[in-house]
């Protein structure tokens, strides 16, 4: 290969890059735009919270996306392990149901949740769980 034939090589890849580069600039970003939580279960039971949430029209979100990072509860009480919440979307619905493995027995729960799609985004959720 001569200079001249690596020098257009060199050039031509440096254009298929800068293609690829503005590409990936144009993709849209994926967001979640987390909504209320509503309790669904009472205490010593496990708890069951349903969180709807906003999307882009067809954005392909899915239970997958959301992830309990923590789940804490006031001193003295039992919190739940936030590795083994069970995750479920009803289907065709702006909803996920999240639910803990243990029965809960405190009168309040913080949840943090982690939103796959937005990797270093939390959402704190502060829940009153009924008797």
């Amino acid at each position: 290969m001569n200079r001249q034939s690596t020098s257009q090589t060199g050039r031509a890849l440096a254009r298929g890059l800068t293609a690829l580069g503005l590409s990936c600039l144009a993709m849209p970003a994926m967001a979640i735009d987390p909504g209320d939580a509503r309790v669904l279960s009472q205490q010593g039971q496990r708890l069951k919270v349903e969180l709807a949430y906003a999307s882009e029209p067809g954005e392909p979100i899915s239970a997958v996306s959301f992830s309990v990072l923590a789940a804490t509860a006031p001193a003295g009480s039992f919190s739940p392990s936030p590795h083994l919440f069970t995750i479920m979307q009803p289907e065709s619905s702006n909803r996920v149901i999240l639910q803990s493995a243990e029965p809960v027995s405190a009168g309040q729960i913080e949840l943090v949740l982690g939103l796959g799609v937005e990797p270093g985004r939390k959402v704190l959720y502060k829940l009153n769980i009924p008797r």
